[in-house]
Parts: structure tokens; sequence; C-alpha cells
């Protein structure tokens, strides 16, 4: 596994003066969207087809601009929402989620060994590992060999109390959109834990963040 850390420069942001008045009836700010960069996106981008005949399975909601930018290059596009809409006032952050992997466990007999890349978004934070061994075991079933699944896994201690929607700008760059302002604790989930998940895939890059979180991209093991 390699680890290349990213060096970035944050943005500097003006401190607005606050109000010395509490206004007991002011409600929470909507959640802030943010773009970072994505080396984690490039390095999955730059090992699938460029010929039209990639197929992609995209684990998040459905997005217009993400489905513009793999349509440019992808023959087939599967959307599996697993987050289901999820938010902080849900009893779980990604309440379908058992209806996708239903899902993804009926596509295994017609569409096995069909994807070149998967996007897993930030799934990873947000379920228990035997959850994420179920969801990886199906993965690897629908993956030919070498694809390339991408991660996002936060290293803070907080993090949004649901997923994030994540919005491609470009091969290098991601649009963070949170779903809600509040925060729950984040995942322990070191390096070497996230290799020992993500069963049948060998991880190939992985890239430390200035903003909070490691991207991982991985490989489809070719001996299925």
């Amino acid at each position: 596994m390699r680890d290349n850390p990213l060096e970035m420069k944050l943005p500097w942001r003006t401190r607005r003066q606050e109000s010395a008045v509490l206004d007991v009836g002011h409600e929470s700010p909507p959640p802030q969207e943010e773009t970072q960069p994505s080396p984690g996106l490039e390095a999955a981008l730059a090992g699938v087809p460029s010929d039209g005949s990639c197929g992609v399975l995209d684990l998040g909601p459905a997005v217009a601009g993400n489905l513009d930018f793999v349509s440019a290059f992808a023959s087939r596009v599967q959307i599996v929402d697993l987050y289901g809409g999820g938010n902080a006032k849900t009893a779980a952050p990604m309440p379908d989620f058992e209806r996708g992997m239903q899902v993804l466990r009926d596509l295994v007999p017609v569409a096995s060994g069909t994807f070149h890349l998967v996007l897993t978004w930030d799934l990873l934070a947000y379920l228990p590992s035997h959850r994420i061994g179920d969801l990886v075991g199906a993965l690897a079933a629908l993956c030919r060999p070498e694809a390339r699944l991408h991660a996002i896994v936060p290293t803070t201690e907080m993090i949004p109390a649901a997923p994030n929607r994540y919005r491609i700008i470009d091969a290098e760059s991601l649009v963070y959109e949170p779903a809600t302002t509040d925060l729950r604790g984040g995942p322990e989930l070191p390096p070497n834990a996230v290799d020992r998940l993500l069963e049948g895939f060998e991880i190939e890059h992985s890239f430390v963040l200035r903003h909070g979180v490691r991207e991982y991209v991985a490989t489809r093991n070719v001996e299925r």
C-alpha cells in the first residue's frame, strides 16, 4: 500500500463578529458545501478504460452532474443508493441500506464481473464492520479483475451525523455537500482496518488530505 500525503493550503476565512446577545430563536445555518481536491478519484479513474466500455457502480444518491461526468467514458452506469436519503433525524443514517443491499445481491447473477469502477464515497464510515463485509463481498462478485474501488474515510474525531453527498467537478476535485450540521463520533478505521475490511481488493493508493479524510483506491484481486 502506498501512502501519499497531499499538501494543501487552506483558504483563510474572515471571522465575523459574534453578537453578545443570544438570539434564542435563531436557527442553525444550513450545511456549507466545500470543494476539495480528490487525488483518490483521479487515481481510480486513471485505471479504468477510457474507450467507452467502462462499467461504473455508484453507491451514492443520483447526482445529475456525476452521471454526466461518468457517462463520458462509461457504457454502463448503475446507481444503487445505499444512502437512502438518510438524515440526522432518522433512526439510522442510511434507512434504506438493506433494500440497497438486496438490489446488489439481485445484480450478482446477471452482472457478475461487470464493473470497472465502484464509487463507495464515505459509506465505510457509517456501517458496522459486519455490514461492510456484506457490502464488500457483493462488490467483489460484481467487479471485474483489477476493477477500482474508491473510498473516502474521515480521520477526524467527529463527522456529520449522516453521509455527505458528493458532486464531481472534474477528475481531480469533488464538492462535499453535508446533509446536516449535526455531528456524531468518527469511525475508528485506520489503514490496517480498512485493508482487512476490503477483502477481495488490494489497496494500491492511500492519500491523506488536509481537510480530515483519507482516500483509498483498491484494486479487485485477479484471483477470484
